[in-house]
């Protein structure tokens, strides 16, 4: 029988780099791959002396204080450091049972080798031109991996089974060692595991994302260009935009549905659409948009204005 302390030290608790710690050690070695890792403990400036049991040399834990000092933190809104908690938060309640966590992880081995396995028989499949072995995929597709290379390139499938999987087992660990005794750190660490995975998605950096690789290639490199640009722009903003702020003019190509403010007080405005039909509605429609948006939310454009196809229908609206 091998011997247990390979993967346990003389308390019998798993180390960082034993199978149990499969999924961070991805994570981590991800990170010390396109981060690099310091010995400076985050938030330091190298001078603090690592107090007893820091992990001053953890590669998660380096970057994360990394991406925090990162001007890009201005305009995505991830605490990377609140992220950094949750992924220790959730190492330390495995470590607390490590016979149920070795189960799990050799669980976790088992299904990454049988995945890896099935990739690579179908990409020979396809590749000696004999029948596979469809599955039915269980729930909605998901769209981030859309894109014909995910499913035809053995690469970028195992790329993305070895994500879904990594992430799958993360937010089951986050639920299944809650000892129910504090719901407000597991809302908050479910939360922070949720934003981690999503933000290591594949799709979310160039040199793993197919579609991105291919524009580069099909348009010179302009894409790239364009990219910068705009983050650049972004930047400068402090904050992240979705379109060109400079190509919308309300009154113009936006809100460009007449209208007319009946009551004004230091709170709102009251905007009056008047109907456009001889006959009209004897009760009017009044909308309060969320107020994270602007009152022109129902009124962009001609195409898809709320307001404009209710005035034409006889309704007087209050906005």
């Amino acid at each position: 029988m091998p011997d247990s302390r390979e993967n346990a030290g003389e308390t019998g608790v798993p180390n960082s780099g034993s199978a149990a710690f499969a999924p961070f050690e991805a994570w981590s070695q991800w990170l010390r791959d396109n981060m690099g890792a310091t010995s400076a403990t985050p938030s330091s400036t190298g001078e603090e002396a690592v107090p007893e049991g820091a992990t001053a040399n953890d590669p998660l834990m380096s970057a994360m204080g990394k991406l925090s000092d990162n001007p890009m933190s201005n305009i995505i809104p991830i605490d990377w450091m609140e992220i950094s908690k949750a992924l220790q938060t959730l190492h330390e309640r495995q470590m607390s049972d490590p016979q149920r966590t070795t189960r799990v992880a050799t669980d976790y081995n088992r299904r990454l080798f049988q995945t890896t396995m099935k990739v690579w028989s179908d990409a020979a499949s396809r590749f000696w031109g004999l029948p596979r072995q469809e599955e039915e995929e269980e729930g909605k597709p998901d769209k981030r991996f859309s894109d014909a290379e995910w499913e035809s390139n053995p690469h970028y499938k195992m790329l993305e089974e070895t994500y879904l999987l990594a992430s799958e087992y993360l937010l089951k660990e986050a639920e299944e060692t809650d000892d129910g005794q504090d719901a407000e750190e597991q809302l908050r660490l479910k939360f922070h595991l949720k934003q981690f995975v999503d933000a290591m998605a594949p799709v979310n950096f160039f040199l793993t994302n197919p579609a991105a690789i291919k524009r580069a290639m099909e348009t010179g490199g302009t894409s790239l260009a364009d990219g910068a640009r705009n983050l650049a722009s972004d930047l400068e903003e402090g904050r992240l935009s979705m379109v060109d702020a400079d190509a919308f003019e309300v009154g113009e190509n936006l809100a460009t549905t007449p209208g007319k403010v009946v009551y004004r007080n230091e709170l709102i405005e009251l905007i009056q659409y008047g109907p456009t039909t001889e006959r009209v509605h004897e009760v009017p429609l009044l909308f309060l948009p969320p107020w994270i948006n602007k009152y022109y939310i129902l009124d962009l454009s001609e195409k898809n204005s709320m307001v404009k196809y209710l005035v034409e229908r006889g309704f007087t609206v209050f906005m």
